[in-house]
C-alpha cells in the first residue's frame, strides 16, 4: 500500500507541475498561447531582453516577430524550411527621441514616428497606441492581469490592430487585425509552458 501511495503522490506532483501556469521564468524555453483552430503563438525571451514570438497558422508559413518590452514590434519575417525568409523581412525603426521604448501601462497613450523598412526601402509613418483599463483574462485554467490595447499605423483607417498585453509575463498578442470585411480575429483559449 505504501508503494501505491508513493506512486500516487509522485503522479499528483507531476500533474500539478504540468498544470502550473506559466511565469516569466518559462520564457527561457517558451510560453505558448493557442486555440482549437490550431493557431498558436510561442514567446521566448532573447539574450538582449527583447521578446521573440512565432505565430503558427495551419496552411501558412510560420511568422516570427521581435518585440521590445513584449509589445513594440521591431522586426517581422516568415519562416520557410526552418529558416528566416529574408525576402519577407520588415523592420521598424523608432524615432531616437522615443528610445528607450516604454513599458505598456494601463490608461495611457503613446505614439511615435516610425521608419518602416521593407526591401531595403524605408518610409516614415505614424504609430499610435491606446492602452485601456487593466482587467483579467482566463486562458484555460490560468488567470492573468490583462491590459487591452489598440494600435493605428499610417493614414489608412483600416490599418489597425487590437492586442492583449499580459503585464505579469511581459508579452502581448494580436486579437484583432484590420477592419470591415478584411478584419481577422484570434481568440486564444489555452496557455502553457514549452518544455526543452
Amino acid at each position: 500500500m505504501r508503494r501505491i501511495a508513493l506512486h500516487l503522490a509522485a503522479f499528483c506532483a507531476m500533474t500539478g507541475a504540468a498544470l502550473a501556469c506559466p511565469t516569466t521564468s518559462d520564457l527561457t524555453t517558451g510560453v505558448r498561447v493557442s486555440n482549437a483552430a490550431g493557431e498558436s503563438e510561442t514567446f521566448t525571451r532573447l539574450a538582449d531582453g527583447n521578446t521573440a514570438s512565432r505565430f503558427r497558422e495551419p496552411g501558412y508559413p510560420d511568422n516570427e516577430t521581435v518585440m521590445v518590452n513584449g509589445f513594440f514590434l521591431v522586426t517581422n519575417y516568415d519562416i520557410r524550411n526552418g529558416r528566416p525568409d529574408h525576402d519577407t523581412l520588415i523592420q521598424y525603426v523608432y524615432a531616437s527621441a522615443d528610445v528607450p521604448l516604454p513599458v505598456p501601462t494601463a490608461n495611457s497613450n503613446w505614439s511615435s514616428t516610425v521608419t518602416h523598412v521593407e526591401n531595403n526601402r524605408g518610409r516614415r509613418e505614424s504609430h499610435s497606441y491606446a492602452f485601456g483599463a487593466q482587467t483579467t483574462i482566463r486562458l484555460g485554467n490560468c488567470q492573468y492581469a490583462m491590459i487591452p490595447a489598440s494600435g493605428r499605423f499610417g493614414p489608412q483607417p483600416d490599418n489597425q490592430e487590437k492586442y492583449h498585453y499580459l503585464p505579469d509575463l511581459g508579452i502581448s498578442y494580436v486579437v484583432e487585425s484590420g477592419a470591415g470585411a478584411d478584419k481577422l480575429t484570434y481568440a486564444y483559449t489555452r496557455i502553457e509552458a514549452v518544455a526543452n
